[in-house]
């Protein structure tokens, strides 16, 4: 899974956005053989650095989601991952650094690993949030994130940024995309298996 942002706004950063979708296939496409996150991304940058103008990159990350779990998180920039667990009411926030893409290819290093269990909840978003709800009611994020919820994440945040944009211009574009693990279910028996 892919979450980006185009830098700047404009005629071009508009094309780009306009073209992420088959770059982001030409480079699925190219690394068939290999689909590690990285790989990816260097071929998206490779993609990229040979198109854009001065001033203009791509900021985002790539998930790559396993079925034990796991979720490899490889940043192209500022990456913020917010995670919920299951049997938790608090917020737990990742920031990760990596490469802007178009400016300088990705390095290995920058991979990390979290891990979701059933019923955890995972939130990426791009920047154009945190820009959005940074002061929102005169709190900073972090004190935001440290609420109790009574709902889920995305319903919560979803309306702070409302509530945020009713009283103020947006700042930046918004993107929120929410993953949920689900709840293992037990394993079916051989007679509940229809013949």
């Amino acid at each position: 899974m892919l979450v980006a942002d185009v830098s700047g706004h404009g005629y071009y950063a508009y094309i780009l956005a306009s073209a992420l979708p088959d770059l982001w296939r030409m480079a699925w496409e190219r690394t068939a053989s290999a689909r590690e996150p990285a790989d990816v991304l260097k071929v998206l940058h490779e993609l990229l650095e040979s198109i854009l103008p001065v001033g203009i990159f791509v900021e985002g990350m790539l998930l790559k989601l396993l079925p034990g779990g796991e979720v490899i998180v490889h940043p192209a920039g500022g990456a913020r991952v917010l995670i919920r667990r299951q049997d938790g009411e608090q917020i737990e926030r990742h920031d990760f650094k990596g490469c802007l893409l178009g400016i300088m290819p990705p390095f290995e290093k920058d991979r990390q690993v979290l891990r979701l269990n059933p019923g955890d909840e995972l939130l990426l978003t791009t920047d154009g949030l945190y820009d959005q709800l940074e002061g929102h009611d005169g709190q900073t994020l972090s004190a935001h994130l440290t609420t109790t919820l009574q709902n889920g994440m995305f319903e919560w945040l979803t309306g702070l940024a409302s509530d945020s944009l009713a009283n103020s211009p947006q700042k930046d574009d918004i993107t929120l995309v929410l993953l949920r693990r689900r709840l293992e279910s037990p394993p079916t028996r051989a007679t509940d298996v229809p013949v």
